[in-house]
């Protein structure tokens, strides 16, 4: 038999190849968790279909992901009642699966971990019963789980994963998006948080000094302990005001020479954004970010300062690429917009830059957008041990931005992708940070501040 998977941009089936028998399709979707998406389950089964006339040995990967972008970091997707529905459109047609769960915690720490299983636990033991028989009762399979695992609080432990699982299963509080808005302030309010975890504790002190019970509601608890963390986080952050607001950028006789460093007497009274936050107006950081923005009748040019407060440094592998994913190693972001139009700058240590033009933020964003080059503009960065520097000119002219009033303003957000590695570990950590923070993407407009020229 040979394998494959049908991923990415080859995950729809070939209208002119064919397959013969021994040749197994593995669908790599991402339909579950997301019970509550309008036309998932008529999606799945089109894609099913589709593939079915190709091959009768079908096999599926799932990514059961729900919690593993920022700003939904810490959040369960709880489902046990759905699964069985969607297990059954395959009857016949899949042969076994995969199922690929989140290595990210609720703080964001990536590992090669499973992480945070507890949140998983109840959803991975319906499906395995039901992968080996779809026959079976979920309701009966429910309430011998709760009754055999947590004795007396058997009932305060369902009503927690109930709620749950309603919350996560209700399509009014998302429309159609995942994220930190509709997370922990339509999904899972801060009340919801509290009451739910509530009935853990109650749970926890009901079952002391009976065992196994206790032991058992105490391991819950401890797991779902990260929800109830997320959440003060995330909507401490929503409540806390933004404190920056706009840049005044003045003018300049003597523009800075373009060599990373810096030390050009320009950048003493030019105009200075910090204070960075994480995306949700946190302000704990590993890492600490400043820019300095100066002009004259001719360009804009930017000073970019970043702390490496570890000494390490997640640099681009070809140095002096242009137009690379620089998001994925140690770089700035700088955006620009004005009216419908957005500019968006990277750069990062090794000399390495990127620019895209989005002529209409109502289009469909698309990576091709980096096609676009800036003509004239010119970039230098410079390494040190604790922290990197870079300066970038961008001519006037070749952005099509009228100057920045009152009534045509100039939208602006400064970003940073930060990598750093735990004790211990292999994995880069991320930290993204941001003067104005987003709230979730970088591309949130609605979010930047304002830009003038003095």
């Amino acid at each position: 038999i040979i394998t494959c998977c049908a991923y990415s941009q080859y995950r729809e089936p070939p209208t002119q190849v064919y397959l013969l028998p021994n040749v197994a399709v593995t669908l790599c979707t991402n339909y579950l968790p997301h019970v509550w998406r309008a036309n998932a389950k008529s999606d799945y089964l089109a894609e099913l279909t589709a593939w079915a006339s190709k091959t009768d040995m079908i096999y599926v990967w799932d990514y059961w992901y729900a919690r593993r972008q920022a700003g939904v970091y810490g959040a369960p997707s709880i489902f046990p009642r759905a699964i069985k529905e969607w297990f059954a459109l395959e009857r016949g047609r899949v042969k076994g699966r995969v199922i690929e769960l989140c290595e990210y915690y609720a703080d964001g720490r990536s590992s090669h971990d499973w992480a945070d299983w507890m949140y998983d636990a109840l959803d991975m033991y319906v499906a395995m019963k039901l992968m080996w028989n779809l026959d079976q009762d979920v309701e009966a399979m429910l309430a011998e789980y709760f009754t055999q695992l947590y004795g007396p609080a058997a009932p305060l432990v369902e009503r927690f994963y109930t709620e749950l699982e309603r919350a996560w299963s209700d399509p009014s509080t998302k429309g159609d998006q995942w994220d930190w808005s509709t997370c922990w302030v339509q999904t899972y309010p801060p009340e919801l948080v509290q009451r739910t975890i509530g009935y853990l504790r109650e749970a926890e002190r009901l079952t002391r000094g009976q065992e196994p019970w206790h032991a058992r509601v105490a391991k819950t608890l401890e797991g779902f302990l990260p929800f109830e963390v997320a959440s003060q986080r995330y909507t401490a952050g929503a409540s806390a005001p933004v404190r920056n607001q706009q840049v005044l950028v003045p003018a300049t006789e003597v523009p800075p020479l373009i060599d990373g460093r810096l030390d050009d007497a320009c950048w003493q009274s030019a105009a200075v954004a910090e204070g960075f936050f994480d995306m949700f107006n946190s302000p704990d950081l590993h890492a600490q970010t400043s820019v300095r923005i100066v002009r004259d009748a001719e360009r804009l040019y930017f000073a970019f300062r970043a702390a490496l407060p570890d000494g390490v440094c997640k640099q681009s592998p070809t140095p002096g690429t242009r137009d690379g994913r620089l998001w994925e190693t140690e770089s700035c972001e700088l955006f620009l917009v004005q009216d419908k139009r957005l500019y968006q700058f990277l750069i990062g240590p090794g000399e390495v830059f990127a620019d895209s033009y989005q002529p209409d933020t109502d289009a469909q964003y698309s990576l091709d957008l980096f096609a676009w080059n800036c003509a004239g503009a010119t970039w230098k960065t410079a390494l040190a041990p604790d922290e990197w520097t870079a300066e970038l000119a961008l001519p006037l002219t070749s952005l099509q931005l009228a100057p920045p009033s009152a009534q045509t303003p100039w939208r602006v957000n400064f970003c940073r992708n930060y990598y750093y590695r735990l004790p211990g570990q292999p994995d880069w950590q991320w930290e993204p940070s941001a003067w104005r923070p987003p709230f979730g993407s970088f591309h949130n407009i609605e979010r930047f501040g304002m830009l003038y020229f003095q």
